[in-house]
């Protein structure tokens, strides 16, 4: 039985892997996080490996280490990216630099099928990398999220309140339409952009492969614009730690 966590910028993401039996659970940054891994974690016998990936700061996972310490004894695998792992070969100029989200994932999706892959990573940034038949990350981009999108135009536009509206339509009749609109459209359009760039290199077999907490807002904006295979795996960062978990066992 393995405890998988993924420390993201906005939650924290975690899974009990026992065989095919998944226990999953979340919890927000904006609350005591020892607290918060209390109750999601009462009852919860200690497990074998606590294996993480962490993106949210040195403070968060030293949290994550001391509550693991101290109710199971137990050190924590923090993962980090590698040159080469479980079939996935990292061209990153520095390997370890590549975010262990994103490299959970990539090892998650090259497992998933036998095809090139672009994964789509819809969170508080929106990552796409591409992995090729071999296995090769091929390189990817970062941009800000629709969240950070609209924050912006919130702290930087004087004439700009509110943010949170429908985003439903492009023809929007008042500005917090208009901008959470905006921000969702156009964060579909980049990705359905990239996703192009990708599929010119990669081939016109290439899966998409979303997921983050906006995955399925903007596979609805796209609106079927893709002629390209499309799943969604909300959990695809905590598959990854569970092959690492495995590997490590």
């Amino acid at each position: 039985m393995n405890l998988l966590v993924d420390i993201g910028n906005s939650r924290l993401k975690w899974a009990l892997a026992d065989a095919d039996n998944w226990r999953h659970g979340a919890c927000l940054h904006d609350s005591d996080m020892r607290q918060a891994l209390a109750r999601e974690w009462s009852g919860i016998s200690r497990p074998t490996l606590v294996v993480a990936a962490n993106v949210g700061g040195n403070e968060r996972a030293q949290t994550l280490t001391d509550w693991v310490r101290d109710h199971w004894s137990l050190p924590v695998h923090f993962l980090v990216a590698v040159r080469t792992q479980l079939g996935v070969t990292n061209t990153y100029d520095e390997p370890v630099h590549l975010g262990s989200d994103r490299w959970a994932a990539l090892i998650a999706a090259r497992h998933i099928g036998d095809a090139a892959a672009c994964v789509v990573d819809c969170g508080t940034a929106v990552t796409l990398d591409a992995l090729a038949l071999d296995g090769t990350f091929a390189g990817g981009v970062i941009l800000p999220g629709v969240g950070i999108m609209r924050e912006c135009l919130r702290a930087r536009a004087s004439g700009i309140r509110d943010v949170d509206g429908r985003d439903d339509s492009c023809f929007a009749h008042n500005t917090a339409d208009g901008v959470s609109a905006g921000t969702l459209f156009g964060v579909a359009g980049a990705v359905a952009r990239i996703i192009e760039e990708f599929r010119k290199s990669l081939g016109p077999t290439m899966r998409v492969i979303f997921t983050g907490g906006d995955a399925v807002r903007v596979i609805d904006r796209l609106a079927g614009s893709l002629s390209l295979p499309i799943s969604h795996e909300p959990e695809l960062v905590l598959k990854g730690l569970a092959l690492v978990a495995e590997s490590l066992s």
